[in-house]
């Protein structure tokens, strides 16, 4: 299947997983999802959000999951896409973070201290290698 993220999914407060996925090692099986990637910051109880290998554009919103769950753990998957920008500041309130961003265009990490704020993301390799862990 193909298109676009529909708006509608914003509006689906107790979401807790979101996965639209493509196995790349099989090959890519229609034409996936394009379009620019949604903040998904009315979700307050999304914990899974799997976007990987699609066709999402432009930057990560700098709302994105603004109301995802501070204290759990938080997994999105958003590889071999077509994102570009930066990684938004906002993100390091979810400690708990996972964020695989592999395969995209990203350019910029917050300074000032993000990656010290984060030391969990990657399974603790933040805090271990600091932002090269990106």
């Amino acid at each position: 299947f193909g298109g676009t993220l529909p708006t509608e999914l914003q509006q689906l407060t107790l979401l807790e997983t979101l996965a639209i996925q493509r196995d790349e090692e099989q090959g890519p099986k229609g034409p996936g999802i394009s379009g620019p990637l949604l903040s998904f910051s009315t979700l307050s109880a999304l914990t899974q959000l799997y976007l990987s290998h699609q066709r999402l554009t432009g930057t990560i919103p700098v709302d994105f999951l603004n109301s995802a769950p501070k204290e759990e753990a938080v997994q999105v998957a958003l590889e071999d896409n077509e994102l570009t920008g930066g990684v938004p500041s906002s993100l390091s309130s979810l400690t708990r973070m996972s964020l695989m961003l592999q395969g995209n265009r990203i350019s910029t990490i917050p300074a000032d201290g993000f990656c010290d704020s984060i030391p969990d993301w990657f399974g603790g390799d933040v805090g271990t290698y600091g932002c090269s862990a990106f």
